[in-house]
């Protein structure tokens, strides 16, 4: 058995505190003690000295419940770090910054096609973070990392995205050797919906949750699943892929080779194609989801066929790995409301197993900021701990 020595035990309890005050910040020292278990002395000493590299600051005092000296509360600073987040979409580019407390401080939107190279996407990200650090005057010693929410196949250890159908002049690209090369910070890159499943699963404020996150985009589908605050990649890190599980066998061909995945059912072409065979004429998806829900008898049913199809790959979802969550987000979930009404109502109606019943289905917490926030969440699960880890040292 190896042996502690009392550096590491230091280093471990002071990780342990700045999760516990990240956590449940403000809060005061006596319930910081009872929370992470250590003496009160152990407490007051890591406490007074994180109070003294303003990585915490005094936020007030208790609320008194009985009479006697209200307690100081304690949160983490805000200042103290900060991480960057990057979210490349099909459509969407967009880097954020974000504060020690989580705080997205400020970001910047712009529209992308999805013919954008890697070399012109790579100087987009660059100038954008340039300008975010000058922007908020942030000193590069408290600039932690930056996490990258981007289109798989992506190598989860190495950052390399592989082919990413949406992505036609991506291939075998090295990003997160790129980003490092060019920014000289730590980057970490990961799947864009298992980054929004971590993202999903701390806001949720329970890290040991089982969340399936399913991305409805225009023109694919993507899940991702957490559990205990990691993400499940499976045996070639493409383990959720609910996108490709099999809803219309011989249906229409989807950018893998097979015929009838879900997201080659539900993908904006697909929808319009079968509004237009419906007589309903050339229409945007807006008009389309607009019309069903104005209960337009065409519009309607292409939107009802698509909630059947969604609700088969929720219901193997539950079947295969039954997670306590289940949450929906990208462009389609964000644009019909209808369309994820129809198939939790219909998820819900099963009866067999009693998973469906008690399971919870919802549209995501961020809205269309979820793959930003996913990226933030892999560096505040990585990047950031790994600082926090030498501040007992």
């Amino acid at each position: 058995m190896q042996k502690i020595n009392g550096q590491d035990m230091k280093r471990h309890n002071v990780h342990l505190v700045i999760n516990t005050i990240i956590q449940y910040g403000p809060i005061s020292r006596t319930e910081l003690r009872d929370k992470v278990g250590l003496t009160a002395a152990t407490v007051i000493n890591i406490t007074n000295d994180l109070l003294e590299k303003n990585i915490i600051v005094q936020e007030g005092l208790a609320t008194a419940s009985s009479k006697g000296r209200k307690a100081l509360m304690l949160n983490v600073n805000p200042t103290a770090f900060y991480i960057l987040g990057v979210s490349i979409t099909t459509r969407r580019l967009i880097v954020g910054l974000a504060d020690f407390r989580g705080e997205v401080v400020d970001s910047i939107d712009v529209s992308i096609q999805n013919t954008i190279t890697p070399e012109e996407t790579l100087d987009s990200i660059q100038q954008k973070v340039q300008t975010l650090i000058e922007k908020h005057r942030v000193p590069r010693e408290k600039l932690v990392g930056i996490g990258v929410a981007a289109p798989g196949p992506i190598d989860a250890h190495t950052g390399l995205i592989t082919v990413p159908p949406d992505l036609p002049n991506w291939r075998n690209v090295p990003l997160q050797k790129l980003l490092e090369e060019r920014l000289m910070i730590p980057v970490r890159v990961a799947n864009e919906t298992n980054a929004a499943a971590l993202a999903e699963c701390y806001a949720g404020g329970d890290e040991r949750e089982f969340v399936f996150f399913i991305s409805l985009f225009r023109l694919g589908v993507g899940g991702g699943l957490v559990l205990n605050g990691e993400p499940l990649l499976g045996f070639h890190g493409s383990a959720g892929e609910v996108g490709h599980l099999l809803v219309q066998p011989g249906g229409r061909l989807c950018g893998c080779g097979s015929r009838g995945c879900l997201e080659a059912m539900i993908s904006e072409d697909a929808l319009l194609e079968a509004a237009a065979a419906g007589g309903a004429g050339e229409i945007s998806l807006e008009e389309l989801f607009a019309r069903s829900k104005n209960m337009d008898p065409v519009c309607y049913a292409v939107v009802k066929q698509a909630a059947d199809y969604l609700t088969m790959a929720i219901c193997d979802v539950v079947h295969m790995v039954s997670p306590s969550r289940i949450v929906l987000g990208g462009p389609l979930a964000e644009m019909s409301p209808q369309l994820l009404e129809l198939a939790f109502r219909q998820v819900h109606s099963r009866s067999y197993p009693h998973d469906y019943s008690n399971i919870r289905l919802q549209l995501s917490t961020f809205g269309d900021q979820v793959f930003l926030r996913g990226a933030l969440s892999i560096a505040a699960g990585e990047l950031l701990q790994q600082r926090l880890e030498t501040l007992g040292s």
